[in-house]
């Protein structure tokens, strides 16, 4: 096993070289620029593509006004669902696209506008919070992706207090014995 470890090790240490070697020669690309250049691998010094990045890289820009930027659900009941809708307005010259919204964690689920946002016109940005198994102040976010001028990347925020479930006192339901007398 110890073998078979050296001599990938060692193969790996040969292309680098060999690599170093021809980009010295003749004034060949340097290996940051390859590194730079090479966006379809998927190794660690070279992460894959995120291809909806590219995508509103690559768009005309277009300026946005968002509705609202940050959200309070106030206080949430443990194990509730709650939903808000966050709007953005196209107030630019060219067609507004929202390429991915990434929330920051699972117990978010989110849906946006798919198709061109066309300038005057309104999209949205969708999001459902479960709140089951969190309790205390939850601050999340959501990273959308579109072609933004002055950045492809906004992110968004809410804020809810999730109280927990009520635990019966001990010796039965005081409600119960209640409604007994």
């Amino acid at each position: 096993m110890k073998k078979v470890i050296l001599s990938v090790f060692s193969l790996v240490f040969l292309a680098a070289m060999i690599s170093c070697e021809k980009n010295d020669n003749a004034g060949g690309t340097k290996a940051t620029e390859i590194a730079e250049v090479d966006t379809n691998s998927k190794t660690a010094a070279n992460p894959p593509v995120d291809k909806e990045q590219q995508k509103a890289d690559s768009l005309p820009k277009t300026t946005v006004k968002w509705a609202e930027e940050n959200y309070d659900f106030k206080k949430i009941k443990e194990g509730e669902k709650v939903s808000h809708k966050f709007l953005v307005e196209n107030t630019g010259q060219n067609d507004l696209f929202l390429t991915k919204v990434k929330p920051s964690c699972g117990c978010t689920a989110t849906s946006f506008t798919q198709e061109a946002i066309k300038p005057g016109t309104k999209g949205f940005v969708d999001i459902e919070f479960n709140s089951a198994g969190k309790t205390g102040t939850q601050q999340k976010s959501i990273t959308v992706t579109g072609n933004f001028e002055g950045g492809t990347q906004k992110v968004l925020k809410f804020t809810g207090e999730v109280i927990g479930k009520e635990k019966p006192a001990e010796g039965g339901d005081k409600k119960a014995d209640e409604h007994k007398h």
